[in-house]
Formats: structure tokens, sequence, C-alpha cells
């Protein structure tokens, strides 16, 4: 089913992961334990979130907030940091840009541990707006119920859904009655087992601004960061995908920005962060954090944390419509 988008220019939809390689079962001293129950379990009910959502995927432990940091948000059970089979693999984690406006350079980024959030919720003009939240799906949901009702106000606020009877709307009504859905009814965007969106802006006032010196382009960021129930290797990886759209901050705003730069962000802390070493993996075009040594929190048993794009820009449009095949692949 397709889906129109009317933007002013889609600069770029990308793909990250963070997958953590490890040895699932283990304790800290590498001693076997019976292997744990893949799944997503969640203390709070699918739907609204509120400022921030703790994702608890397998073994791996995920917090996000609502203004595009990742890992260094404090939310219960386990508290801030990304974290691996009980113990630490990351601190925090985002994204940096910068770019050229009618001549004038910018750059912002959501990286905590640099005090550069140059981000806030909501679209441009619209901090807000009391549905400017974090929205989260399950598999286990039920079809048609509060979660799929919730992302009423998340398509308002330009996430993306299944358009089963392709009539342009998001409708989540189960029209034939028999309390499952079917292809010719309309459902979210749920990718995987867990999805988690929101939608932010670089809407941070300059003066606020570590650099404060940069100008407010009007860049919004639709993220939606999702993960997979599995025993298998996909288990242990963590999607960001990013929707950066640049809508202007006036009606005064260039047409189009130029030289565009973006980068996944991260400051992992891989259990005892003082003996922490990197690598990069030029075939995978990925960076990585490891230990050569025992650590003092996994042990002998440590895993590997590693950034990866899995899939680049997918548009670049110099227009004001965008239209995706969502539901059928995308």
């Amino acid at each position: 089913m397709k889906i129109k988008h009317n933007y002013k220019i889609l600069l770029l939809i990308l793909t990250v992961a963070f997958i953590a390689f490890g040895f699932l079962g283990d304790d800290k001293n590498g001693i076997k334990q019976p292997k744990p129950l893949y799944k997503i379990t969640s203390t709070q009910e699918s739907g609204k979130q509120g400022d921030a959502y703790g994702m608890n995927v397998n073994n791996i432990w995920l917090p996000i907030n609502r203004k595009g940091i990742i890992a260094d948000v404090n939310i219960g059970p386990n508290g801030s940091g990304g974290q691996f089979a009980g113990g630490t693999f990351l601190f925090s984690s985002g994204f940096f840009m910068s770019g050229n406006s009618a001549g004038t350079p910018w750059a912002n980024a959501a990286a905590s541990a640099s005090l550069v959030e140059d981000y806030v919720q909501g679209v441009v003009g619209g901090e807000n707006d009391p549905n400017a939240v974090v929205y989260v799906l399950n598999s286990q949901d039920e079809p048609f119920g509060s979660s799929w009702q919730d992302w009423i106000d998340a398509v308002g606020l330009g996430a993306d859904f299944y358009d089963g009877d392709n009539d342009g709307n998001y409708n989540p009504v189960d029209k034939n009655g028999n309390g499952a859905w079917d292809p010719d009814e309309d459902r979210p965007d749920l990718i995987g087992d867990e999805t988690v969106w929101c939608v932010f802006h670089d809407g941070l006032p300059v003066a606020q601004r570590r650099w404060n010196t940069t100008i407010e382009i009007g860049m919004e960021v639709r993220q939606s960061v999702f993960a997979f129930a599995s025993a298998g290797a996909i288990g242990n990886i963590i999607f960001v995908r990013y929707r950066f759209t640049y809508q202007g901050t006036s009606p005064s705003s260039p047409d189009e920005l130029t030289d565009v730069y973006f980068g996944a962000w991260a400051d992992p802390d891989l259990g005892d962060f003082n003996d922490d070493v990197i690598g990069v993996d030029v075939l995978r075009n990925a960076g990585y954090t490891y230990n050569n040594t025992i650590d003092a929190q996994y042990g002998a048993q440590v895993p590997c944390f590693m950034i990866d794009f899995f899939s680049g820009p997918r548009e670049y449009i110099a227009g004001d419509t965008y239209v995706d095949n969502n539901g059928n692949g995308e």
C-alpha cells in the first residue's frame, strides 16, 4: 500500500544497528548458565509512554527518550545505560549533523555525553504538543486495541502506517469483525516484535546550545527503534531507523540544504570502560568496541559492541511529495 508524505525536502532515510555479540547464557565468570528465554519483557503497557521508554529485548536493556538520546536515559527497572546480559555496553548514543544553509554553516547533535542536545520533542513549531511523546508497539498487542488507537496521534505527527484499505487515512478498525488483523485493514508501523517511535526537531534555542553560534534550521527527525524476540543473531540487534526531513523555520528559509553530513555517534562503556579498545570493520561499514583482556564487569566473556549502517540514504527529493511502499517490504 502506498502512502504519501508531503514534505518540503526529504533528506534521507537510513537505518543503523546496535549489535552486541556475546556469549548468551554465560555469567561474567564464564560459567555456563541455563539458556534464557528469548523474549521482549516490559513493565509498561504499549501505547503512549510520555518522555521515555526502556526496551527490554532478549539480553539487551536500552532506554530511549523523545529527544533523540539513546541509552543515557534514567528509567526503571534497570536505570540508565545500554546493558547486555546485566553488564553495561553503552553509555550514550545518538547522532551528529552538519551542513550549509544558504551559505551559512550549521551543526547540531543528539549527543548527551558530549553535552550537545539540540533536539526537542515534536515537529517544528510543535514542541508543546501533548501528543509529542514516545509511542510503543508490541507484536503481542491486541489487534485494534489501545496501542493501535494511540497510533492515530502518532500518525498525526508523521508516523507511518499500513494502509490496508488504500484510502490514504489511518483507520484501525476491525472491518471484518473477526478479532484479527487482515491485509485489507489498517495497522500501525510495527517492525519486528517491538517498535518505539518518536519525532523531534532541532528546536533548542540557540542561546542554550553548547554551540551557540550556529543556527536552528528546522530539521525534523522521525525515529523508529525496533527489535526482534529471536534466539538467532538478530536477537542481539537493536535497529534504529531515522527519517530526516528539512522543514525550515520560516517561509524565508532556503528551499535546499547543501553539503549535509550525518554521523551515527556513540559513547560505549563496555563493562569497565578503562580497558575498551576500538576497531573498524571496513567490509561491513561498521565500527566496534571490544576488550582484549579480562574485564572487571564481564570477566573473560566480554561481548563486542558494533554499530553498523544496514541501510544508507533511501531517498533524496528536492520536491514536495515522497511516496513509499510501507507495508510491502519498505
